[in-house]
């Protein structure tokens, strides 16, 4: 199974005369953390931005309110405010880091157990305490039963995109397979000068990340609020978006 590298990069075609970027090349790792995105929870897209003020509204209270609630008297006895606060977003099994780059809440440390009666007899049952009291029989269903995770099927590279091929991220986050076409297409649409762009190769990493996810709630210009300045070292100048649609 081909393994993520440990740091993303992104190759980067800037406009230095407009101030932005157009777009983005880069591979399977990259555009698996994006998608990934999609799948956090959103009590985790709030533990990672409620430092950033504003950006969550009131969504941040609801997040503060249960941090302040006192488990022991208000939470009811088969939860905690772990499982409101930090969920579990799905898994991806065999794709790790850096698609997980975002994830806050630690991976388990057991798989948890299920027992069933001591005795065979017809009933069906299970439980997650061994002290439960089987309905069939009235026995303890303290007997363990053995978990089989199910077999990954596919190609076995993990993530969500398929890694033979480079894609491009345009500066609205829209994504797409690289396309010579489709790069000119853009640069003529917006009247690009040759003489004006630059290739910049950047790193994503955590605190990058925190900034696109910032940015992508915020802005059609992700790209260039989160890398512009750091790459040719000038602030954005955006007066209008370069749309990934090229319709």
């Amino acid at each position: 199974m081909a393994q993520p590298k440990a740091l993303l990069t992104l190759k980067l075609l800037i406009d230095t005369k407009g101030k932005r970027v157009i777009f983005a090349e880069t591979d399977k790792d990259c555009v698996d953390f994006l998608f990934h995105i999609l799948s956090l929870p959103v009590a985790t897209v709030i533990s990672l931005l409620k430092k950033q003020q504003g950006i969550m509204g009131s969504l941040a209270n609801l997040y503060e309110s249960i941090e302040n609630l006192n488990e022991t008297y208000y939470i009811q006895p088969n939860h905690t405010k772990a499982t409101l606060l930090k969920p579990t977003p799905p898994p991806n099994p065999g794709y790790s880091a850096p698609l997980m780059l975002l994830n806050h809440a630690p991976a388990p440390t057991h798989q948890k157990m299920f027992y069933k009666c001591r005795y065979n007899c017809s009933a069906s049952y299970v439980s997650e305490d061994p002290k439960a009291v089987c309905p069939g029989c009235s026995s303890t269903m303290s007997r363990n039963m053995s978990y089989v995770a199910p077999q990954q099927e596919g190609s076995g590279e993990g993530g969500y995109v398929k890694g033979v091929v480079t894609y491009m991220v345009f500066d609205d986050l829209v994504v797409t397979p690289l396309s010579v076409t489709s790069s000119l297409t853009l640069l003529n649409r917006f009247n690009v000068e040759e003489s004006a762009l630059e290739e910049k190769v950047v790193n994503l990493g955590m605190d990058q990340a925190i900034k696109l996810l910032k940015a992508s709630l915020q802005s059609k210009t992700v790209l260039t609020d989160v890398f512009l300045e750091d790459a040719v070292g000038c602030k954005p100048k955006v007066e209008e978006t370069y749309a990934g649609s090229l319709d």
